[in-house]
């Protein structure tokens, strides 16, 4: 629609860039939120491995012929951290920082005691294999002590990138109503 005479100086349209600021910490906040959703999608591929070992849905579904050990304690230790994964997982749509601190406490302390117990327990595999190279069992054509620490170290990093978004999506949560500067 057009005007009638002249236009006051300053209403021209340029000045949106002073008048439309979004807040730091919600800019970060929608980063480190998309990020820990894909982290949650992500840790899924492990619990499915570990949950396809404990409960034995290979001598079902048949994936590989290979004959695997028995699954071991810390396995379902590891499964037992689903629930905080869930419990972080839902707290990201209403930006609840009690459920994600919850997700993050428990499942600190429930993923890094069963991969700390788990590391525990393959260490005289580790020790055998590298001061004698002996090998007690074998998996896929590989030592089944490295290709557990191997994933033992890919689990500890994704759930260590996992606590680090949500450490730092916390902290944004928390910084609603502060001035930035």
């Amino acid at each position: 629609m057009a005007s009638r005479g002249k236009t006051v100086t300053g209403t021209d349209g340029n000045d949106h860039t002073f008048r439309e600021k979004v807040a730091v910490q919600y800019k970060v906040s929608a980063k480190l939120k998309k990020n820990l959703q894909r982290m949650f999608y992500i840790l899924l591929v492990p619990f499915a491995i570990i949950s396809l070992h404990v409960f034995k849905l290979n001598e079902v579904l048949k994936i590989t012929n290979q004959v695997l050990p028995e699954p071991q304690l810390w396995e379902k230790l590891y499964l037992s951290s689903l629930i905080f994964n869930l419990i972080g997982f839902t707290s990201l749509s209403r930006n609840n920082v009690q459920r994600l601190s919850v997700y993050f406490y428990g499942s600190s302390i429930t993923v890094f005691s069963a991969i700390g117990w788990a590391a525990y327990i393959h260490a005289t595999d580790a020790a055998m294999f590298v001061v004698q190279g002996r090998v007690r069992a074998y998996l896929f054509g590989q030592p089944l002590v490295i290709v557990t620490y191997f994933f033992l170290t890919v689990l500890t990093q994704m759930n260590i990138f996992a606590l680090n978004y949500a450490r730092n999506l916390m902290k944004a949560w928390q910084a609603k109503g502060c001035k930035s500067e």
